[in-house]
């Protein structure tokens, strides 16, 4: 009888792993679905984010650029000048790198 306790203690133990390794599988295949679908989500919020900072500045710099315009045309000599002191300042900057 000993024996036949021994081979059905053994029985069950391998039975009790076998559902552990099976919960573990289960367990391991959600957490994969649950971590794709997480950074799924995460990706598309970014796009839309990133979209709407996109637009936003292409915005921005259509006001800014038709601000400058204005001033250009309005300020001519103005303008040339500070072109003229922008373009020293940058040779003098880049003659020093």
């Amino acid at each position: 009888m000993s024996k036949e306790v021994t081979n059905l203690k053994a029985t069950n133990d391998v039975s009790a792993i076998r559902q552990d390794l099976n919960a573990l599988k289960e367990d391991a295949t959600n957490l994969v679905r649950h971590t794709k679908e997480s950074a799924q989500e995460q990706i598309a919020t970014a796009e839309q984010k990133g979209k709407k900072v996109l637009k936003t500045a292409k915005a921005t710099g259509k006001d800014y650029y038709a601000d400058v315009e204005e001033y250009v045309q309005n300020n001519p000599g103005q303008s040339i000048a500070a072109a003229f002191v922008g373009g020293i300042i940058a040779s003098m900057l880049f003659r020093r790198g």
